[in-house]
């Protein structure tokens, strides 16, 4: 192999090394993002049966 061939595999090897980090990094965030989703929505359905707001509708007699 000449030294061309031996430069380009090296910087392909760290291009490949380099976007595995990236979505290594990407994975981390979306996992953060679902965990924080998860927690919201058990936050949110807690008090699911209490009415957010009154009932401005008049009383039926």
């Amino acid at each position: 192999m000449d030294i061309l061939t031996i430069i380009l595999l090296v910087v392909i090897l760290g291009l490949l090394l380099l976007l595995l980090k990236k979505l290594s990094d990407l994975s981390a965030k979306i996992d953060a993002l679902l965990t924080q989703t998860e927690s919201a929505d058990k936050i949110g359905t807690q008090g699911a049966d209490k009415p957010t707001q009154p009932d401005k509708r008049p009383p039926s007699d």
